[in-house]
């Protein structure tokens, strides 16, 4: 079992740096940069993610936490054939080769799901969000995030989760990937802080 996102990524980089492996052949920053950077900010031992290999280039993807990331994953595997892709599935610290019905299937089971400013956990009331767009019309947006339970009880992997969502719905807003995200609070409070307090306490989880 991996213990830290680089144990992780040493894994994943060594499965396309195998002998004749027929994947990832160009555009190998999305593994070497941007999947290592997504890893570090939100992976934890007890996180899912979804990974293809394709021979351009990488994908990651969060698994329950926001429907987005389903979309995503579906508009992939439509555009790629099965020859074209390779899917592995991130859970509980193992890293398994997986096919697209199981990749399907993981994706089809949220465990947030954000309605009417209410951010649900297992259909469970689990924080309220408001999304304020910058009023300088720089399409930036700050998120506000209201726990709905004493806040100091949530784990690292609800408040990585958190963060997500909250950045998929600014997406929303600004209606662009590309749009700068502003500052995320939770009860007032950067949620990074919370995140960086929450690993103090739990250091392998990084």
């Amino acid at each position: 079992m991996f213990r830290t996102s680089g144990e992780l990524f040493d894994a994943m980089k060594a499965i396309t740096e195998t002998a004749g492996y027929p994947f990832l052949k160009h555009y190998k920053d999305d593994l070497h940069k941007v999947d290592r950077e997504y890893l570090s900010k939100f992976w934890t031992v007890g996180s899912t993610f979804i990974w293809i290999v394709r021979e351009m280039g990488t994908h990651l993807y969060p698994v329950g936490v926001d429907v987005m990331f389903q979309t995503h994953t579906e508009s992939v595997l439509k555009t790629f054939g099965e020859d074209k892709t390779d899917l592995y599935l991130i859970r509980r610290g193992t890293l398994k080769r997986i096919t697209r019905s199981q990749a399907r299937e993981a994706m089809a089971s949220p465990v947030y799901v954000t309605e009417n400013g209410m951010i649900f956990r297992h259909k469970e009331a689990f924080a309220c969000i408001d999304v304020i767009p910058d009023s300088r019309g720089a399409r930036s947006s700050s998120v506000v995030i209201t726990a709905t339970r004493d806040q100091r009880t949530y784990s690292l992997e609800e408040l990585l989760s958190l963060q997500m969502v909250a950045e998929c719905e600014a997406v929303r807003v600004s209606q662009s990937f590309f749009a700068p995200i502003g500052l995320i609070t939770l009860d007032g409070i950067d949620i990074e802080e919370r995140i960086r307090l929450a690993r103090d306490v739990l250091p392998l989880a990084a």
